[in-house]
């Protein structure tokens, strides 16, 4: 398992990613589609072990695949770079992390997803996922929490927010299109389920019946400096809903708004009191006299974040508003950014103004055209037609009246205060189950129902005791309704946990449908993720995986009570056939004298994997061995028992040779060797050395493995592949034609200088 626990492999991240090629094509990938954006997402994501299809969520959450057209307004969040939208603080850090100057990493969409997944794998070290390793082939939901730790949103409330909303993109998968119009594709991986979880949270609820939850910006004016609130100011975050939220939470930001809507689904965040000023408009009459809302986006890419989603959750709220402060819904209180004159209070400018935006000459939302569609966006505020979505935090009951009922989940050993995250909440008529809705990062859920109809609404979440209650809705509007759970009793168990993969290394690829039984009889059958989950006494406990077509493997865990530890389980597949590791050259070499009588060649013995018989083959050639040319000598060697494999070759002319040796068995062959090179008879140079190879350069320090434990060897030039050992690449991994970097180091100093010395003498 190759350990990042300390980072050191970021400094190979220049050369790995100017020369890695794509994973193999017969790794399945949940990221696929005909832009070039693609296989640059699997370079950059295999360079870093991580999934490519986490490493492409994060582009489209931030940019949709497309790197940021600014107009110039950055003051709605902070300016960001690249298809992956990264920030400057990200940019820094990740220049950081690659040893890098951060303005070349704004330089090109492959730069750029190289500095977000080193922040995703930085992330994910950091903070000791799967016994402190995740891996391309790790399940996803340790990933969504790395993610949301490199993406650094602020506060446990709306980072859970964060992995909700990234669970629910890479299970349900989502097709794009960059900047070209090609596509980009990330098939969705089914149901990833996230921990419910306590969060301490201010007593604020969202002030309308839309929002779903409330998170506070420390950014606004207390009151509002007696002005009525008679205006609507639609903006543009220009950047995503979760930077958005963050950037409004930032000590220096100085900016917020009392809404922000999101694009995909129309979830709105409250984030200033109704009753306050928010720091929106470029124009204190008009903030102290408006509610502002921003909208996830850019304005000159409209046809990827504008979607009806958004304007008709919008338009709910801004009806509401309207009816709630009674003013009249049309466009001259219902006014896009641009429209906000840059001093005094007076009317808003014209729907086609250009020299207005506040102080800073805003532009968004855009006004018409190509940009937001006021048309449609004033239908739905008038009474064009509305759904009844409200981003995963609400759900149909029943014929829509206009009547929801809303709550939070809440830790009732610990006040209302104290909300717990992500339950599931579910609504029933009699025994009949009518919808069902995870409740939000605040405990926040609601439910459209009819009036005058008894409803129960049940709650689950682990680590409490289920919570049920009764109510009928009597009127139109909210009626609360709102669970609190107690917590179950005090754990007498542990949670084992893990996951089954394919192959000889951790992470590699999940298996599905693998048996997982357990000393103690209990079993499990795991799912696409290769996951599997018990609570078990405290004690040690063995797990045995089976599935047709691999051989078994088995984990030794002690659970500890109350505490999760991880078992994963390797199971190898019977039919993989993996050729023998290369043998290595040991003696002669590096131009090592013998006599014409005495020619031995040495070579590591190395063993099949499945057990087959091993054969070597032995190539001599006469002179300066290049690629093409006939050897002088082919030797067929058995495997035999001893070790070093010695083969002795008669009959060669005094002067200089070369040698390499490969192994072969029923499973395929090794690669070759690198060259080794010796000379026959005298010295020329009167350079002798011994034939164990005094002055040999030895191949990075190779092992009887082939490299697997210790480093791999080079080639004189570059001619010849092998894998390395270790963290290192190989020259084949690279394909840079170059040796190896890593751990196995290919020639010697002295293994160099006793090369360059030996083709002095041969030129002579």
């Amino acid at each position: 398992m190759r350990s990042h626990a300390s980072l050191p492999w970021l400094s190979l991240l220049p050369l790995a990613f100017a020369c890695a090629a794509p994973p193999p094509a017969d790794v399945p990938s949940h990221l696929a589609g005909d832009s070039p954006l693609v296989p640059q997402f699997h370079r950059a994501a295999a360079d870093a072990d991580l999934p490519a299809d986490v490493l492409a969520a994060w582009s489209w959450m931030e940019t949709r695949f497309s790197a940021p057209l600014w107009d110039g307004d950055h003051a709605h969040g902070p300016p960001a770079h690249g298809v992956m939208g990264l920030t400057d603080s990200q940019l820094a850090r990740a220049a950081a992390l690659l040893g890098e100057d951060a303005a070349a990493l704004q330089d090109g969409e492959l730069a750029s997803m190289r500095a977000a997944a080193a922040l995703i794998r930085a992330a994910a070290d950091g903070h000791g996922f799967l016994e402190g390793h995740l891996t391309a082939g790790s399940a996803p939901r340790a990933w969504i929490e790395a993610l949301a730790y490199a993406r650094e949103i602020p506060g446990e409330g709306m980072r859970f927010e964060y992995q909700r909303m990234l669970a629910g993109l890479l299970g349900d998968g989502v097709t794009g299109t960059d900047a070209a119009g090609r596509t980009v594709r990330l098939t969705g991986r089914g149901r990833i389920a996230l921990t419910a979880r306590s969060v301490v949270v201010g007593a604020v609820n969202p002030e309308d019946p839309y929002s779903a939850q409330f998170t506070a910006s420390p950014h606004y004016t207390t009151g509002r400096g007696g002005s009525a609130v008679d205006t609507v100011i639609v903006h543009t975050v220009q950047g995503s809903y979760a930077g958005c939220i963050s950037w409004f939470q930032n000590a220096s930001s100085q900016v917020s708004s009392h809404y922000v809507i999101r694009s995909s689904d129309g979830e709105i965040t409250q984030m200033v009191s109704l009753a306050d000023t928010g720091w929106h408009a470029g124009n204190w009459g008009y903030n102290e006299r408006s509610v502002g809302i921003e909208h996830e986006g850019y304005v000159a890419d409209p046809g990827r974040w504008y979607t009806e989603a958004m304007y008709t959750r919008s338009a709910q709220l801004v009806t509401w508003l309207a009816d709630h402060f009674g003013f009249a819904k049309d466009r001259t209180h219902i006014i896009g950014h641009y429209q906000v004159p840059t001093s005094g209070n007076g009317a808003p400018c014209g729907e086609t103004a250009t020299n207005c935006g506040g102080s800073g000459r805003h532009t968004d939302p855009g006004n018409g055209g190509t940009g937001w569609d006021w048309n449609h966006y004033m239908a739905l505020v008038t009474g064009g037609a509305t759904s009844s979505s409200s981003g995963g935090t609400s759900s149909s009951g029943g014929t829509t009246t206009g009547a929801r009922l809303v709550g939070v989940t809440y830790d009732a050993s610990q006040g209302t205060t104290v909300r717990v995250a992500g339950a599931t909440v579910k609504l029933f008529s009699g025994s009949t189950e009518l919808a069902t809705v995870t409740a939000s990062s605040t405990g926040f859920w609601a439910f459209d129902v009819t009036v005058n109809t008894t409803y129960t609404v049940r709650a689950t979440a682990l680590g409490f005791q289920e919570g049920s209650r009764d109510a009928t809705p009597t009127a139109t509007g909210d009626t609360w309704a709102s669970l609190g759970l107690s917590p179950a009793a005090a754990a007498t168990t542990g949670t084992l946990r893990g996951v089954v993969y394919a192959g000889a290394n951790p992470g590699e690829l999940p298996v599905d449908g693998a048996l997982v039984t357990l000393t103690s009889g209990q079993s499990y059958t795991t799912g696409g993720d290769g996951s599997f989950i018990f609570e078990l006494p405290a004690g040690q406990v063995t797990a045995t995986a089976t599935k047709a077509g691999y051989q078994d493997g088995t984990r030794t865990t002690t659970v500890v009570v109350g505490q999760t530890v991880w078992g994963s389980i390797p199971l190898v597949p019977l039919t993989t056939q993996q050729p023998p590791p290369t043998p290595q050259p040991l003696a002669p070499l590096g131009g090592a004298v013998v006599a014409a009588d005495a020619v031995v060649l040495s070579f590591t013995r190395v063993t099949d994997g499945q057990g087959a018989a091993v054969q070597y083959d032995v190539e001599v050639y006469a002179g300066d061995y290049v690629g093409g040319a006939a050897p002088e000598r082919t030797l067929a060697v058995p495997q035999g028992s001893a070790s070093p494999i010695s083969a002795a070759v008669a009959g060669l002319a005094d002067g200089n040779h070369a040698w390499r040796v490969r192994a072969g068995s029923a499973n395929g062959q090794s690669e070759w060797s690198a060259v080794a090179l010796f000379t026959v008879g005298g010295a020329p140079d009167g350079g002798a050395s011994s034939s164990s190879g005094g002055s040999s350069s030895s191949s990075g320090g190779s092992s009887a493995s082939g490299g697997a434990t210790g480093g791999s060897s080079g080639t004189a030039g570059g001619s010849s592949s092998s894998s390395s050992g270790g963290d290192g690449y190989s020259a084949t991994r690279l394909g840079c034609g170059a040796a190896g970097v890593g751990s196995g180091v290919p020639w010697t100093a002295v293994g160099l200088a006793a090369l360059g010395a030996w083709r002095r003498r041969r030129r002579a």
